[in-house]
């Protein structure tokens, strides 16, 4: 074929061999640019599609997520808010499929001013969270029999349909990774946080119970529920946040304690060996409106960081869905090749 096309373009007058190879690499970048054009695809009616975002929004008073003043993602480089991630950043997510974190990428950012948020908690435990309604969070399924069907297949609830007979997703072990060099580890290094974050499972167990030992301490152990329960103290920020941010990679349910009384200055923690929080005691009520994040990725879940608790949490709802159905129905088309499923 290329042969052809230098033929072709060889016997236009005034080109000889070397011209005509110039012409056909313009042509094929030429070509090669609508290639990547044609994969795209793109409403042919702009207008119609913004009336049906509109009009799904208005139906379904659809925004993610969670308060951007207080909800952090798990980066590379430690706990990040919305103002300072971009879309292709790393963070940490669930994979539900293999009930495991992973690293994920972010692919896009969702800010939404003034949303309406409602709080779910637990009362007098850390389970506290504020979230939209349309938020998602993870259930996990009871075994599946032959040719059962569960209401939510993808495992994501929306904070709204959350039940008293769920078992919500918070915690689960980082897959994991091979190990990093310590021989330059030091005590005053200026983050412990990165190293953790960089550890394979083995290296982050021996530390973390290191740090037990020295920062912390073991309270009582369940062998009906088979669940540790670990306590921790630490007045360096940076060092807290390296143990908490390890025990939460290993699979413990992981809280934050308000400031000691006696030493304002010292940040206290609670590591629990459990995955799931049940929903029997959860409760709902309204909460102040604010300015909403959420980062989208693959597995269509993140690790945050809310107040007094790091939880695994899904993506919100955005009613795309009902949004190109009420664009076809009113006539919408759609340009280049339908996307595969």
């Amino acid at each position: 074929m290329i042969e052809e096309l230098i033929n072709l373009a060889d016997g236009l007058d005034g080109l000889g061999q070397s011209e005509a190879s110039d012409v056909i690499d313009a042509l094929i970048k030429e070509a090669a640019k609508k290639k990547s054009k044609a994969k795209k695809r793109s409403p042919t009616d702009k207008d119609l599609w913004s009336r049906a975002k509109y009009e799904a929004k208005k139906k379904f008073k659809v925004f993610p997520c969670v308060p951007v003043s207080k909800s952090y993602a798990l980066t590379e480089e430690g706990w990040k808010g919305f103002d300072d991630l971009k879309v292709g950043d790393k963070i940490i997510s669930y994979n539900k499929k293999e009930d495991c974190l992973e690293w994920d990428i972010i692919k896009k950012l969702h800010f939404y001013k003034n949303a309406d948020t409602i709080r779910i908690y637990k009362a007098k435990t850390c389970f506290d969270f504020v979230c939209t309604k349309d938020h998602k969070w993870v259930i996990k399924n009871k075994k599946k029999t032959s040719n059962k069907k569960y209401k939510y297949e993808d495992q994501l609830v929306r904070a709204e349909d959350i039940t008293k007979n769920m078992n919500i997703i918070t915690s689960a072990k980082m897959k994991n990774s091979d190990s990093i060099s310590l021989s330059d580890f030091r005590k005053h290094d200026w983050s412990w946080t990165e190293k953790v974050i960089k550890m394979s499972n083995e290296q982050r167990e021996a530390w973390l119970s290191a740090a037990i030992v020295y920062d912390g301490h073991e309270n009582d152990y369940s062998t009906l529920h088979k669940r540790g329960s670990y306590g921790f103290s630490q007045k360096n920020e940076d060092h807290g946040d390296a143990a908490a941010i390890c025990a939460a990679l290993l699979g413990y349910n992981v809280s934050f304690n308000s400031k000691k009384k006696y030493n304002p200055e010292i940040s206290s923690f609670m590591f629990i060996n459990r995955q799931t929080h049940k929903t029997q005691n959860v409760l709902k009520e309204d909460s102040e409106s604010c300015d909403v994040w959420c980062p989208e990725t693959s597995n269509g879940t993140w690790l945050m960081k809310q107040d007094r608790m790091i939880a695994i949490t899904g993506n919100s709802a955005y009613a795309n869905g009902w949004a190109v159905q009420w664009y076809k129905k009113h006539g919408g088309g759609w340009t280049g090749p339908k996307p595969m499923k």
